[in-house]
């Protein structure tokens, strides 16, 4: 013990280099990938000797996100199901579930790492039909996006760590049987999209991808089709029907004192912040009109299409809204307090 406080009270001269070439090697590897991109070829040449550090310390990523061409954001959903039937959403990583920005940054690295681990694949006339009609009206082969090896070993992981952490329903105690996974990117709104008022979370700017659903002990299963698109308006409306509906009916049952108000149950239930973001901006008696009866798909669809829309800049002219009979391009009403924030999941 003496000779190690000697040695941390007065290091010796080549402990001192050590440290020294450990600190140069790190930054001037960051250093040279900054300056890489679009720099000299000499630069270049000088980053790709530190690549392999780089790619191990998960440092080679992080530059190119910013002004002037910052790309989307990405973000994995999960629909958790539960053996009694119940349902609930999470999505990896959520803003609230972190005290500092730090950690929550870090965890951004998640997705952005899954979004590198898909490839296109031809699929074979002979497996499918749809195959079979591309190859005759167009003379190619249709080409979906899969999972590379190493991504389903990833998702795999992540499925087993999501079942450890969410095995059992918070209220009901039922066991999780199944984890439905989606890939989503935050599109980035143009010029022309923020002129026109559309919010940062608004749906119309996700683009969703189902890829595959998992066991709590990470089995795949469902994935043969590859990754399939989810159009956000059709999406919410599935979950509206299958879902909602029935935690809605089963709220009003319960004596006035308990029930819950709207905006709690969508927390509760944890469906993704940009699928509801229109129905935070409604009142609470405009959200009780939205889920009132008719609840067949076109119905639904057009008062989602409606709400989604209700505070877009438009032309000269004024249009009725069909949700509750006043002008559309009238500034909405909240219920909010001042100071409550909405929950957002990518801040």
């Amino acid at each position: 013990m003496s000779y190690l406080r000697r040695c941390f009270e007065r290091p010796a001269t080549a402990i001192k280099i050590l440290v020294s070439v450990v600190v140069l090697f790190h930054f001037s590897a960051i250093f040279s990938h900054v300056l890489s991109g679009g720099g000299p070829h000499a630069m270049r040449q000088l980053s790709s000797l530190y690549r392999p550090y780089l790619k191990t310390m998960w440092l080679d990523n992080a530059y190119r996100f910013y002004a002037p061409d910052p790309g989307p954001t990405e973000v994995i959903w999960y629909k958790l199901l539960y053996d009694d039937g119940s349902t609930r959403w999470t999505q990896v990583p959520r803003r609230e579930d972190f005290y500092l920005r730090m950690p929550f940054q870090r965890h951004m690295s998640i997705a952005l790492l899954a979004s590198m681990m898909n490839e296109p694949e031809v699929v074979k006339p002979k497996d499918d039909a749809v195959s079979v009609a591309s190859v005759l009206t167009f003379s190619a082969p249709t080409v979906r996006t899969v999972l590379t090896p190493v991504g389903e070993i990833y998702f795999r992981s992540y499925a087993r760590f999501l079942g450890r952490k969410h095995g059992e329903h918070p209220k009901t105690k039922a066991k999780l049987v199944a984890l439905d996974c989606y890939f989503v990117h935050y599109l980035i709104r143009t010029p022309k999209q923020m002129r026109e008022n559309l919010d940062m979370y608004d749906p119309r700017l996700l683009k969703i991808d189902f890829i595959a659903t998992f066991t709590p002990a990470g089995i795949m299963s469902n994935f043969e089709q590859g990754f399939r698109e989810r159009v956000p308006d059709d999406f919410f409306v599935e979950i509206m029907q299958n879902d909602l509906l029935p935690l809605l009916e089963a709220n009003r049952k319960l004596p006035a004192a308990d029930r819950l108000p709207i905006l709690k149950l969508l927390e509760e239930y944890g469906l993704p912040y940009p699928l509801v973001q229109p129905l935070y901006r409604l009142t609470e008696e405009e959200r009780e009109t939205f889920f009132q009866k008719p609840y067949d798909r076109d119905t639904l669809r057009e008062r989602y299409a409606v709400i989604v829309k209700r505070d877009d800049r438009k032309l000269p002219g004024v249009m009725q809204d069909p949700i509750n009979n006043r002008p559309d391009n009238v500034a909405p009403t909240t219920n909010e307090k001042p100071g409550e924030k909405t929950p957002r999941s990518v801040q």
